[in-house]
């Protein structure tokens, strides 16, 4: 999962980038698109199936963006999936003046959290200044870390979002099923 600066291998998933409390991290945008989940929150993060979630009748959602990025570690170049709130995404779509729905690689990012509690904060450094390894930028790399994050099957090879929702969703269903009940 380790990408030394230059390199351009090919990845399936990336991980989860935390930021702990009091952090920070530069890292540099690589995804050409965000996928955005609606999810809600039994002890852990569970994707909402959509029309007819057994969740959505009497618990919350929230709207989740994910993007992939990279992070230098002092070493290496180490690929990573960022989760934001999509108004913070929107801040800085608005403050690099991207259109709707556009994203681009390259652009390297400050991503700081002051507590444990508040949000990951995102400013832009650099517009074009970082390196954009091809293999992440694709939107595979992006789903299929996204539902490696929530425990998802991934989209088997050239399956359609919609045959991979039509699939994927008997499984949402009993899973929240599962986590209601043991809520109580």
């Amino acid at each position: 999962m380790f990408v030394s600066h230059g390199t351009d291998q090919a990845f399936e998933t990336v991980r989860l980038l935390r930021i702990p409390a009091g952090s920070s991290a530069r890292v540099t945008v690589q995804s050409e698109t965000v996928e955005v989940v609606r999810t809600h929150w039994f002890g852990r993060q569970y994707a909402c199936p959509g029309d007819g979630c057994p969740a959505c009748e009497c618990y919350q959602s929230r709207l989740t963006c994910f993007l992939v990025v990279t992070v230098f570690t002092g070493k290496v170049w180490v690929p990573n999936l960022l989760e934001l709130t999509p108004a913070e995404l929107s801040r800085v779509r608005f403050m690099l003046e991207w259109d709707a729905g556009e994203i681009v690689p390259g652009v390297v990012l400050h991503v700081s959290r002051k507590s444990a509690r508040s949000g990951v904060r995102v400013e832009p450094q650099e517009v074009e200044g970082g390196q954009v390894l091809r293999s992440l930028s694709s939107r595979e790399v992006l789903f299929n870390s996204v539902c490696r994050l929530l425990a998802l099957p991934s989209a088997k090879e050239g399956e359609m979002p919609a045959a991979w929702q039509d699939r994927v969703r008997p499984f949402l269903v009993s899973r929240l099923q599962l986590a209601i009940e043991k809520m109580g």
